[in-house]
């Protein structure tokens, strides 16, 4: 058993074609068993992922399926709470698919489907967990699974995610290229502020100060690729 969490929503509603012309037919087309959970509103991929895994946790194998950009599959993360028990599969109909880039699943739908239903061998994967506390709130956490960041890139993808002209873009198939645009316009607008960048080594127990006098961003990566296909990292 598939279960499949769709975003409708994702590359400016156009996800929910996708799964109606190209994913389903070939489900039903293969007698593939499956059941498949829509998402409507914000958090509720969260919320779904969370059901499922503790709904199935006793299936062997468990397999979830995400159709979805980069963050459907961010927000599946935070609702799964043993990523280690579930098998993750993903078909990218996002506007950026910076984790698809790097893990080298095809963006076409249909090709990423197949790599699911036929590769009895999944790989294990890196995650990255955040740990921050924000002023007077409890302690939090998150899991990342491309990149998470502080300053520049942080405000690239906050903007983006709010931005009329991402879905003009996405309409047109050129989508990353609302990455671009804002990317040189916050480089052209953003403050730049001086920090301090404190490094903590826990299995040595040492920790290291750096003063930054010209501070504009901080980034972890996880995987090379982040907004829309810009290399940050090599290897």
């Amino acid at each position: 058993m598939y279960h499949i969490i769709i975003n409708p929503a994702s590359r400016s509603g156009r996800g929910a074609k996708i799964w109606a012309e190209q994913v389903e037919p070939a489900l039903k087309a293969g007698n593939t068993e499956y059941q498949t959970y829509f998402s409507g509103k914000a958090g509720e991929v969260r919320q779904l992922a969370a059901q499922i895994t503790a709904e199935h946790a006793a299936e062997p194998d468990l397999t979830l399926i995400v159709l979805g950009g980069d963050g459907t599959i961010n927000e599946t993360l935070q609702g799964i709470a043993d990523p280690s028990k579930v098998i993750l599969g993903y078909i990218p109909t996002g506007s950026s698919n910076d984790l698809a880039r790097d893990l080298g699943i095809s963006k076409d739908p249909k090709a990423a489907l197949n790599l699911i239903l036929h590769n009895n061998t999944p790989r294990a994967m890196d995650l990255g967990r955040l740990t921050y506390l924000d002023e007077d709130q409890p302690e939090e956490s998150r899991l990342f699974a491309v990149s998470c960041g502080i300053g520049f890139d942080a405000a690239v993808c906050a903007e983006a995610m709010s931005s009329r002209i991402k879905d003009t873009m996405n309409r047109i198939g050129l989508g990353k290229l609302t990455y671009l645009g804002i990317a040189l316009k916050q480089l052209i607008t953003a403050r730049k502020v001086s920090c301090t960048l404190t490094l903590e080594d826990k299995v040595h127990d040492k920790k290291e100060s750096v003063e930054l006098p010209r501070f504009l961003f901080v980034t972890c990566m996880s995987h090379r690729y982040e907004g829309g296909g810009f290399m940050f990292c090599r290897s």
